[in-house]
């Protein structure tokens, strides 16, 4: 194994933060404007809810994978995903068996 770098993916979302953004900032839109700017700045509040909530979904949904590099012994390189961290150190001697690894004399 040639080494190993943890990378953070954002999560799926699964529009519930947008939902509960977009009310959220519709309740708050509402109480800014007064008068025919009321329905404005309701719905601009709603629109923008809406993205944050989505975008905080992403962020709390948001898991950490682990990029393997193997050196194979022609010199190239070949990366393996794992979920957990890998049991193998850098430097350690591992054979490439569909898509994971286990350990070579």
């Amino acid at each position: 194994m040639h080494s190993y770098s943890s990378v953070k993916l954002k999560g799926k979302p699964n529009y519930v933060g947008a939902i509960a953004g977009g009310v959220a900032g519709a309740a708050l839109g509402n109480q800014v404007g007064k008068g025919d700017g009321n329905t404005a700045d309701t719905v601009i509040g709603a629109v923008g809810g809406a993205v944050a909530g989505r975008e905080i979904e992403k962020r709390v949904r948001t898991t950490t994978v682990y990029d393997v590099v193997v050196k194979m012994d022609d010199a190239s390189t070949r990366t393996v995903r794992f979920e957990a961290q890998p049991a193998f150190q850098a430097g350690s001697k591992v054979k490439v068996t569909g898509d994971t690894l286990v350990a070579s004399d």
